[in-house]
């Protein structure tokens, strides 16, 4: 960057000079005009060398910075240990709202789940999720909140397929859900992208759960629909501090760490002891 200010003040100066020559022939009057035009250029430049004076002491001072971080790893014959991500203990209340829900909905134990169908963990965690729900048949229920990730290009028509088949039914939405997942997961298996991800495959899948098409034609014509469909979710994310896909809430609380089996019980039971339960 620094070095092609120069060579652009570089060309500015030749350009000066021949300027300066041309001058000492021209009319008085036209001379006057050429003058005045130069001593712009020269202030222009001016502010260019300072600039450029100031990137360089920033790059020396940046520089030195890197110099002594690398001796002091040097010295310690090992780099520096990165600070452990602080966990996030605020314990959010989430409304259940109109959100589909699995399991039974007077469960103790209630776990939210952010996600987004085009991020490959939230297909991953989907059947453990199952597993969790299968383990605690009467004391856990699932609820799902949409958040679709903005560089996914093709969450927001599917997530956004889902608030419709939601809003139809619970069963409809979980019937659509489970047909995205299962194809999500053959997909993984044979190291392929989600064909559920793509609007004519997603419109099958949608005519198999019992969708209006017109409905649905007409959504995938509408980005504004589609955002309004999801913005109560995606407020909610903001509120909660949801970063990515999926996070986990158990009553509230984020599951941090590796979502194993045995965090998902540990964490659930402690619920249950603290409501007398199981």
């Amino acid at each position: 960057m620094v070095m092609n200010r120069m060579r652009w003040i570089q060309m500015v100066a030749v350009m000066i000079a021949a300027l300066l020559c041309a001058s000492t022939s021209a009319p008085a009057e036209d001379q006057s005009d050429t003058n005045a035009e130069l001593l712009e250029t020269i202030k222009a430049l001016q502010g260019e060398v300072a600039a450029i004076q100031a990137e360089l002491k920033a790059m020396r001072t940046e520089l030195g910075n890197v110099r002594k971080e690398l001796a002091a790893v040097k010295k310690a014959g090992k780099p520096p240990k990165k600070q452990p991500k602080v966990a996030d203990t605020t314990v959010y209340d989430i409304p259940i709202g109109s959100s589909p829900v699995l399991g039974p909905k007077d469960a103790p134990v209630t776990i939210t789940e952010f996600a987004c169908l085009e991020c490959p963990f939230c297909i991953r965690e989907a059947p453990q999720l199952e597993k969790v729900l299968a383990e605690y048949p009467n004391d856990v229920k699932l609820v799902y909140k949409h958040f679709p990730l903005r560089f996914h290009k093709n969450a927001k028509p599917v997530h956004a397929t889902l608030v419709l088949a939601a809003q139809k039914s619970n069963e409809t939405f979980w019937q659509l859900h489970d047909l995205i997942v299962d194809d999500g997961l053959q997909a993984r298996k044979e190291k392929k992208r989600n064909p559920a991800l793509q609007v004519p495959n997603l419109r099958t899948h949608a005519e198999a759960a019992g969708l209006n098409l017109e409905e649905f034609d007409a959504l995938m014509d509408d980005p504004e629909k589609m955002d309004a469909l999801l913005a109560e979710d995606l407020a909610l994310a903001k509120k909660c501090k949801v970063n990515g896909t999926p996070t986990i809430m158990i009553n509230g609380l984020k599951l941090s760490g590796r979502r194993s089996m045995e965090l998902y019980k540990t964490r659930i039971d402690e619920v249950l002891k603290e409501k007398g339960g199981k």
